[in-house]
């Protein structure tokens, strides 16, 4: 088998000798020691050898008084050969691994690993908004330069590497271990941080000083991290923590400008391109604007054995606005400053825990000021630290 195969590497012929001596014909083939083989005798004598033997035979069968005749090439020789022959078929053979090594370095396809907690469409757009994308080429600088960009816009990143393999791009992702939320073990009080009547406590650690119904002010010890017994020398201590629900008064007080930025919808419009390995072709005549306007961008691309090819349409979807300032009249002025005072009382304590609310609003010549003065109820409990563990305590 092996030998068979080392023949066809190197070509041989198939021939005939006719018309002269044969058995001295073979006899000097041998003594020159020339490779003649699968010879056969039957209405005439036909056998093999190399191509590089054959060149020799004419003379030797001319001396023994006959002709040799090849009847049929066989090997790899005589198969470049006719290809050779075909100008259009070798070029297309070269263009054809040029085209092979371009596109090899394109990204064709981008596959995403390791992340768990972190949305993909995130990092998908991440990685759009970074102009790497299906069709992308190569460039081993500029992915570093994004794999670093990606740990600095993700805390939830502990490392990332971008592989190529192939033409597949693979964006491996090491997530960060979340901190565990590990319960401070130092010693504190729980304190008020604001004026107020206590209207509900829950204690999780120390001892209650103050109960339900107290008017408490601002630095007033809720829960004692310290208990001192009569009858033992030595106190206790503990990390004092609750949640203390109080009615407080809050005021606070808002400006609003009489000149106000208006938003006017003017229409939208769809811009397509074709994106050919990297290549961006619009497909649109001027440019897209960006100032004032909300844009989506939706990519097709053409797949094969669904995988996807970096050849596709790209439409990008511009919603224009109209920016213009207006000068508000007075009554819009003051309607205007009392809704925003009212979202932001609701918005900081919650409609819910809004007990009332008074807003009083003055108009000045370019502004509006909104007074608020509310009764809510709130958390206002805050751990105050007396001293470390590590602390010596001297009872």
């Amino acid at each position: 088998m092996i030998s068979r195969i080392v023949q066809w590497l190197v070509g041989y012929v198939e021939f005939s000798f006719s018309g002269g001596f044969g058995a001295d014909f073979l006899n000097e083939c041998f003594q020159l020691g020339l490779n003649v083989y699968k010879i056969r005798n039957d209405s005439r004598l036909t056998a093999r050898c190399p191509v590089q033997a054959y060149k020799y035979l004419h003379r030797i069968a001319f001396r023994h008084g006959g002709k040799v005749r090849i009847i049929k090439k066989c090997g790899l020789p005589f198969y470049v050969s006719r290809l050779m022959s075909r100008s259009g078929l070798a070029v297309g053979c070269v263009l054809c691994v040029v085209l092979f090594c371009f596109l090899s370095g394109f990204v064709w396809n981008i596959e995403y690993v390791g992340n768990t907690t972190i949305e993909q469409s995130r990092i998908e757009a991440f990685l759009d908004k970074n102009d790497f994308r299906i069709g992308t080429h190569w460039d081993v600088d500029e992915k570093k330069k994004l794999e670093d960009l990606m740990l600095a816009s993700f805390d939830e990143i502990a490392w990332v590497h971008i592989n190529r393999i192939g033409t597949t791009a693979r964006v491996e992702i090491q997530e960060a271990t979340p901190k565990p939320n590990i319960e401070s073990k130092d010693y504190t009080n729980l304190t008020a941080v604001k004026d107020g009547v206590i209207v509900s406590a829950m204690v999780k650690d120390g001892w209650q000083q103050a109960f339900v119904g107290d008017s408490v002010t601002k630095g007033t010890i809720l829960v004692s991290g310290v208990y001192a017994p009569e009858e033992k020398k030595e106190n206790f201590f503990a990390h004092a923590s609750g949640d203390f629900v109080a009615r407080v008064n809050e005021k606070f007080t808002l400006t609003v400008s009489r000149e106000q930025c208006r938003r006017e919808y003017l229409g939208e419009k769809e811009y397509k391109a074709i994106s050919f390995f990297g290549l961006y072709l619009p497909l649109y005549v001027g440019k897209i604007p960006k100032e004032t306007a909300e844009i989506e961008r939706h990519s097709s691309y053409l797949t094969i054995n669904d995988r996807p090819v970096p050849i596709g349409i790209i439409k990008t979807c511009v919603r224009e606005y109209n920016i213009y300032t207006v000068n508000l009249s007075d009554k819009a002025l003051l309607d205007l400053a009392e809704k925003l005072a009212e979202q932001k009382l609701v918005g900081e304590f919650g409609r819910e825990n809004i007990e009332s609310k008074q807003i009083n609003v003055t108009l000045n010549f370019n502004s509006a000021e909104a007074r608020c003065n509310a009764q809510v109820l709130e958390n206002i409990g805050e751990e105050v630290q007396l001293f470390s563990k590590k602390t010596k305590i001297n009872s």
